[in-house]
């Protein structure tokens, strides 16, 4: 038996049944076409009118021959979803079907699910499809975040003269992890943001690497440590004190446990304050009731993360890496440890200092 396979984000698929078979119906012109069939057909009893009999049974095989070529038509069709990838809420995205037929069919109609609506509308007339396959393109618009399963393609058809119509699904159902809407952050934020970071999750190590200052030559300093060009400049011995730049990161803690009807809200500052961050050369882990652990990754990683995250009880402070720089993203202010590198970004500020997506402003 042959098998389909179900498409998801992440590249991976499973095995699905193969999709059910063609539905086909009477349409009304096929309805008042039997009607009158049945019709001219009873007449061979009542007036003895046989041309006239004959030509309602005609009527009756021609309703019945649409119906077996509209069954026929659809039966070969087969589709694959090709999603795109990454896509955010709120955001129209390209999305494109390849349809293939081991032998031949067509012309028919496609029908892709449109999330908005919750309904299937037609998005494309193909005259025939092969077993090279025809490509359709049209574009979805995708209005949550998280895990979202598209229902089956569906082929339509009401050919050869409209007098049956058919209906098959030729795909699987697909799976796709819509990420979260994004913002921007305002000036003032970048400005003060920025100098919290220079300040609190960056700084110098001693190493090996870059040239922090150049003193005078102590009793026991290492020869090789002596910078021969500056001393001979100086006229005096001064040895190099060098340091390595610390890993440029940052904590993100985003607390869900009292976001209620703001959650989306927060998601989304969260998800903003990750790309800028991604954009700007930050390494960061992201911390919450959400996460059983600390999530490392990179900006696609972390974004799938916030996409499926949901409510859970917490308190936030439970969530703060020790010892760490962190952000923390709440629906209200917080109370932080007294000296702690934390920097607070209630959801009433952010409302200020976050430009955010349409759909996505706060009740």
């Amino acid at each position: 038996m042959a098998l389909a396979v179900r498409v998801t984000a992440a590249g991976t698929a499973r095995a699905d049944a193969r999709p059910p078979r063609p539905r086909v119906r009477v349409s009304v012109l096929g309805w008042l076409i039997l009607i009158e069939g049945v019709a001219m057909l009873a007449t061979v009893f009542f007036q003895s009118r046989p041309l006239a009999a004959a030509l309602g049974a005609g009527m009756l095989l021609m309703v019945a021959a649409n119906l077996v070529l509209a069954w026929r038509r659809l039966r070969p069709l087969a589709a694959t979803w090709i999603l795109p990838h990454p896509v955010h809420a709120d955001e129209e995205a390209a999305v494109a079907a390849l349809v293939r037929a081991p032998r031949g069919a067509g012309p028919f109609r496609l029908a892709a699910p449109d999330l908005e609506k919750r309904a299937h509308r037609v998005i494309a007339t193909i005259a025939g499809a092969d077993a090279a396959g025809v490509r359709a393109t049209w574009t979805m618009r995708f209005p949550k975040r998280g895990l979202v399963v598209l229902p089956p393609l569906e082929a339509r058809t009401d050919q050869p003269f409209g007098l049956a119509e058919g209906s098959r699904a030729i795909s699987p159902p697909a799976e796709l992890v819509v990420l979260p809407a994004l913002g921007g952050l305002r000036r003032a934020l970048r400005h003060r943001l920025g100098e919290w970071l220079e300040s609190a999750a960056s700084g110098l190590d001693h190493g090996d690497d870059e040239l922090a200052n150049l003193r005078p030559y102590r009793a026991g300093d290492q020869p090789r440590s002596v910078h021969w060009r500056a001393s001979a400049r100086h006229r005096q011995l001064l040895v190099a004190e060098r340091a390595t730049p610390l890993d440029r990161t940052v904590a993100l803690v985003v607390d869900v446990a009292h976001a209620g009807r703001r959650l989306e809200r927060l998601i989304t500052v969260a998800a903003t304050l990750v790309d800028h961050l991604a954009h700007h050369g930050w390494r960061v882990t992201l911390h919450g009731a959400f996460a059983a652990e600390a999530v490392h990754g990179d900006r696609q990683v972390l974004l799938e993360t916030l996409a499926l995250a949901r409510m859970h009880a917490g308190a936030v402070i439970d969530y703060l890496p020790p010892n760490r720089a962190a952000i923390v993203v709440c629906s209200d202010a917080v109370a932080v440890p007294a000296g702690a590198p934390v920097f607070v970004l209630p959801l009433a500020q952010a409302q200020e200092v976050v430009r955010m997506p349409g759909g996505r402003r706060s009740p």
